[in-house]
């Protein structure tokens, strides 16, 4: 049977993503992934009472809160862990939270509560302080395995401090000088189980509806982590004593193998500082794709980028003292190139955006140092019907945006086009070509642009 997932305060894909405000059951699950930090954000802990007695909680309304999130996600979780579920929780600060709770509607008395955030997985006492690090090292335990893909995919902030003194919890993940940044504990009857980790770094891409190839990597881990957990009958923890780790009782063949050991090691890291680096450079090659479907930002970016390609030195414009912003503003010399572009989803390009770019010719002309001899070249770049296949659009502007064009001298730019000639340009560094194209844009005095027919590569 597939174990169902769920995460509370934090996107996992594949998971009912559960806010850390509603009062929902986790009975419907095996396996949690828990961020207890979103606690600390939904407060307001700017806002307080003061009690005779010189203490100082939340004010009466985030003391409500406070009170409705412990009260719920304590038992919630208490209940999963008798039931033999699983906890991923994400590592943070362990701050205190002080808040009240009347001791009854009609009563002036009231009841003052200490928490923290880990008060809800029994670990209330657990101090914690930032610092922060790469390298992450299992400690020598019955999950070692488990652990050994996930420490090789993350770094850490935050460290535990009082490890010993806790009840169920146990150090798993250390730092080289042997602090604790993981733990583990088995809990109940039933051996629920709750792994304390880094919380993951996770980046998506511009549009931000995906995660990035390496962010996507790092989740996969993070999964067969916990369903592995989840499914592993070797949950009580056996943690050998420290004096087993000395150099007298180790054989020759060990310190061996652990030599083996950190050379793979140093050779993963290295490769993993490589992969880093391409992804990186996969991810700004994907920049220009955003012509094919972006809008808003991205798309901005993604044209200016292209004009860069093909020679024009396009960036946005924020005006001096108005509220306005040119997409696109190039000064080519002997005259000044000023754009503005649009997505539509399923639509062509209607006229609102070419008014903002008429406008913005004549506040221009206000700006400081700016030559009001120079002419301007307006250009509209319009991604209409985006979310279609470039080959199945059949709409590209309106007929009032054209007749606007005409009457105004805007060159009209459609963003798929101006993909292919960027692609082939940034790929071949066809200089000629790339001029051509320039001249294509700035000697169409309206109308949509037509560029020379992209050569054959050879």
């Amino acid at each position: 049977m597939v174990a169902k997932i769920a995460s509370v305060g934090f996107e996992i894909p594949d998971a009912e993503e559960i806010s850390i405000t509603k009062n929902k059951s986790l009975d419907d699950y095996d396996i949690i992934f828990f961020d207890p930090s979103r606690i600390n954000d939904e407060l307001d802990f700017t806002k307080t009472l003061e009690f005779q007695n010189g203490k100082v909680t939340l004010d009466e309304s985030n003391s409500n809160k406070a009170y409705a999130y412990f009260e719920h996600w304590e038992k919630e979780v208490e209940l999963a862990l008798e039931a033999g579920k699983t906890f991923i929780v994400w590592a943070c600060q362990n701050n205190e939270i002080k808040y009240a709770k009347k001791l009854n509607p009609s009563s002036h008395g009231w009841n003052l509560i200490d928490k923290t955030v880990y008060s809800i997985f029994k670990a209330d006492t657990l101090k914690t302080s930032a610092l922060e690090g790469d390298t992450v090292i299992p400690k020598q335990s019955n999950i070692h395995n488990l652990l050994i893909p996930l420490s090789r995919d993350i770094s850490y902030s935050i460290v535990f401090e009082n490890v010993p003194e806790l009840k169920f919890l146990h150090s798993v993940l250390e730092t080289k000088s042997g602090r604790s940044v993981g733990l583990y504990g088995v809990y109940g009857k039933k051996e629920g189980k709750v792994l304390i980790i880094p919380k993951p770094t996770l980046k998506k891409d511009f549009e931000g509806r995906n995660f990035t190839p390496s962010s996507k990597e790092k989740l996969k881990t993070l999964i067969k982590l916990a369903s592995d957990l989840h499914n592993s009958n070797e949950a009580n923890i056996e943690i050998p004593p420290e004096w087993v780790s000395d150099n007298a009782y180790k054989t020759q063949s060990e310190n061996d193998l652990n030599e083996k050991l950190s050379n793979i090691d140093a050779k993963i890291k290295n490769l993993q500082e490589n992969r880093l680096d391409i992804e990186k450079k996969v991810e700004e090659e994907f920049v220009l794709k955003q012509l094919l479907f972006g809008k808003g930002k991205p798309l901005e970016t993604a044209v200016n980028v292209a004009l860069n390609l093909l020679g024009i030195k396009s960036k946005q414009y924020r005006f001096y003292k108005k509220d306005l912003e040119i997409d696109h503003l190039a000064d080519m010399g002997n005259c000044v190139l000023i754009g503005e572009c649009e997505g539509k989803d399923n639509k062509d390009i209607d006229k609102t955006k070419l008014s903002q770019l008429l406008t913005n010719k004549g506040e221009y002309y206000d700006e400081p140092k700016v030559d009001p001899a120079k002419p301007i070249k307006l250009v509209l770049f319009g991604n209409p019907m985006r979310l279609k296949v470039p080959n199945d659009r059949t709409l590209d502007f309106t007929k009032a945006c054209k007749d606007i064009a005409k009457n105004n001298q805007v060159s009209l730019v459609k963003t798929v086009d101006l993909f292919k000639i960027a692609a082939y340009i940034k790929d071949t560094g066809d200089k000629d070509f790339a001029k051509s194209c320039v001249d294509s844009i700035f000697n169409t005095e309206h109308g949509v642009v037509s560029f020379p027919k992209i050569p054959k590569r050879k």
